[in-house]
């Protein structure tokens, strides 16, 4: 049904990009899970993506050891505020 629709309109789907399934399996997209639940669209952070946060919270912890808690604050700050603010717009569970 997707492939006559986008071939009507001259596109395709790429086999090894494509995944296609049920919305309450869930898809990851952009660093964000989502999902329908309880008859709505639950969007969380991928666990990739909140694996990979973390693992960078722990790298800059490791490389400011000896650091003081401020200047370790003003480090982790950033990073925090940044990944708070891309995923401001999903379901706070």
């Amino acid at each position: 049904m997707i492939e006559a629709f986008l071939n009507e309109r001259g596109l395709r789907l790429s086999p090894e990009k494509t995944k296609v399934t049920h919305i309450t399996e869930g898809i990851d997209f952009l660093g964000q899970n989502i999902r329908s639940y309880n008859g709505g669209v639950l969007v969380t952070p991928s666990k990739k993506n909140a694996l990979s946060f973390l693992a960078k919270i722990r790298e800059l912890i490791n490389a400011n050891k000896g650091a003081s808690h401020e200047k370790l604050i003003r480090v982790l700050n950033p990073v925090i505020r940044g990944w708070a603010n891309y995923h401001r717009h999903i379901s706070a569970k």
